[in-house]
């Protein structure tokens, strides 16, 4: 199986040594294809080459991706703000377009609003994100972001920073998305 890699971002090692992956997949195989083949004869038939509801990924008990509820919430890495992802439509996030809105509230529980959101998908597995920009609008409900393009199944993580005049933090939202 052919996979194709494709990233926007400045050369970096990591975007190298995605180059260097996508060779060795090219020429020998990648190593979630030889992960996968270990699976079960009977696996295909239950939902996926590797018998879960990834759509054959393999992802779905890896231990890097959450759990989606609408209204999760985790506190930023610096814990100067709460992320609270509202909604996911679809919910959970698929394969494809989402649309994601995010609450976001200082350590004592107000909304913050007029921040600036930079929104970055992610798979590290591969070493890329998404050509498609996402755009975000902010209302009385929080900040929309959409469309948020996750184009091929596999752990996702998706970075959201957010800065104020006086305030700044982040955080990753982490999924398994269905192939």
């Amino acid at each position: 199986m052919i996979h194709v890699r494709n990233s926007l971002a400045r050369p970096t090692l990591r975007t190298f040594g995605g180059l260097l992956a996508t060779c060795a997949c090219i020429l020998g195989g990648c190593p979630a294809d030889k992960a996968k083949s270990t699976a079960p004869a009977d696996a295909a038939a239950d939902g996926g080459l590797d018998g879960g509801l990834d759509g054959g990924v393999g992802c779905e008990d890896d231990a890097r991706g959450q759990t989606y509820m609408p209204g999760m919430s985790q506190m930023g890495k610096l814990s100067t703000l709460k992320f609270e992802l509202v909604t996911s439509d679809p919910g959970p996030p698929v394969k494809g377009n989402n649309s994601w809105l995010v609450k976001i509230s200082d350590p004592s529980g107000n909304a913050v609003t007029g921040a600036t959101l930079r929104v970055t998908p992610f798979m590290p597995d591969h070493g890329h994100g998404t050509a498609v920009k996402a755009k975000i609008s902010e209302s009385a409900k929080g900040y929309t972001v959409t469309p948020l393009y996750l184009f091929m199944g596999g752990i996702w993580q998706v970075t959201i920073d957010a800065k104020t005049d006086k305030l700044s933090d982040s955080t990753v939202f982490s999924f398994c998305i269905g192939g």
